[in-house]
């Protein structure tokens, strides 16, 4: 707990199942789950050095946890050392089986999604490969502008037993390339953007 602390809070976002938070410190709350762009704050005593929070579900939930004080820092800390200038416009992508999320490095936002069972491929400059499933029980690539946070273009569509297993664009052309798989070997495919 900071130093001179008199309250402290849990910033809560999750989607799912309605989840309960308890701690030693104050009595159980509930906190709704239906808006994961929603972030609840949920007040505590600053009390001891410390105590935890627990979210507990009656389903499955995914669920962000900050917590907040209100007091110094006591600790000194170094500075942090600029990014470095290449790093700072890196994209990047990754997907967890729920949601989506694409961004910088360097910056302070990002942009999450949810899209079930989406697998997030290797960004090159704003281009990410998304591979899908779809509701026939095969899977879609899709060409991404991790910028616009939108599909700009479908690369490839497999059915059965075929999958796409893993997709990564290559910088200089806008390529994107896929390792798909179908019983018992697999191909490696070029595939170019429109």
């Amino acid at each position: 707990m900071p130093e001179g602390a008199t309250k402290t809070a849990d910033l809560v976002q999750c989607s799912g199942a309605d989840i309960t938070l308890t701690s030693e410190v104050a009595d159980p709350t509930d906190v709704p789950c239906d808006d994961p762009s929603r972030t609840t704050r949920v007040e505590f005593p600053a009390v001891g050095l410390g105590f935890g929070v627990q979210a507990g579900a009656d389903g499955p939930v995914w669920v962000h946890l900050v917590a907040d004080a209100n007091g110094e820092i006591s600790a000194a800390r170094p500075t942090a050392p600029p990014m470095p200038a290449d790093l700072v416009g890196l994209s990047y992508a990754d997907a967890d089986g729920e949601y989506l999320a694409l961004g910088t490095l360097g910056s302070e936002r990002q942009t999450i999604l949810q899209i079930s069972g989406a697998q997030a491929g290797l960004a090159s400059g704003d281009f990410v490969g998304v591979t899908t499933p779809d509701d026939r029980g095969g899977m879609t690539l899709e060409l991404w502008s991790i910028a616009q946070a939108k599909a700009i273009s479908t690369l490839a569509q497999v059915s059965g037993p075929d999958r796409i297993y893993r997709s990564w664009v290559t910088p200089r052309t806008s390529r994107s390339s896929t390792g798909s798989r179908r019983p018992p070997g697999s191909r490696l495919s070029g595939i170019g953007s429109p």
